[in-house]
């Protein structure tokens, strides 16, 4: 459940510490930079978590010169949905490279007992609410082309959790779930939107996956609006 790559800071800076052709562009979206203050971006992909396809969109909006506040919607065949907001706060910036850190809770429900043979406990996205916090770090390691790397823990905090045949019950958990990493990168066109792709391993805690984690593969395009 998680977003990605790079940095809107090129090498020739203005003197302001702003990218002089990047500048508010879709770019920090997916890295751990700062949109800037009332800039919005937003990005759409698809991809594979396990064998089950998905699709997801992401909406960000910045709250200042280092928050960015997110809106995610992921959901995989249509038969699981997930709805997220996360709050991301940029704690440093130096050339090319930038560290942040961020906060998301995630809501995401199953509209049918099993997704081809799988139950939540063999998808990273199971019935319930969940935290999950995390750092991300990201570089331009070319003018256009950014990488970014996560690292986070989820946290089940309200879980819906199957008891009896066709019988549910809503737990308080406040467990930790998963260890999620995560590497993408993005190239970017001279407005700020591009191509972007991402891999994620989801590692749980308790339970077994399938393979003793799950990959997540996923392709899109970011964009400002």
């Amino acid at each position: 459940m998680i977003a990605i790559v790079a940095l809107s800071l090129a090498a020739s800076s203005s003197a302001r510490g702003e990218p002089s052709s990047l500048a508010h562009s879709s770019a920090p979206l997916l890295s751990a930079d700062a949109l800037g203050h009332k800039h919005i971006a937003a990005s759409v992909g698809g991809g594979l978590a396990l064998m089950v396809p998905s699709a997801g969109l992401d909406l960000a909006i910045g709250a200042g010169s280092r928050v960015d506040l997110a809106l995610h919607y992921r959901t995989y065949l249509g038969f699981v949905h997930s709805f997220g907001y996360e709050t991301k706060v940029r704690l440093y910036r130096r050339g090319r490279f930038a560290l942040a850190a961020r906060l998301e809770a995630a809501y995401a429900f199953w509209v049918t007992d099993l997704v081809l043979d799988l139950r939540s406990e063999d998808l990273p996205v199971g019935n319930g609410l969940t935290a999950t916090l995390g750092a991300r770090a990201s570089v331009t390691v070319r003018r256009r082309v950014r990488l970014s790397f996560d690292l986070s823990l989820t946290l089940d905090v309200l879980s819906v959790v199957e008891v009896a045949y066709n019988q549910h019950e809503v737990q308080g958990d406040g467990r930790p779930r998963a260890i999620n990493a995560g590497i993408a990168a993005q190239w970017m066109r001279p407005s700020g939107a591009g191509f972007f792709m991402r891999l994620t391993a989801v590692v749980p805690l308790r339970g077994v996956y399938l393979l003793g984690f799950t990959p997540l593969y996923e392709l899109g395009w970011s964009f400002s609006l």
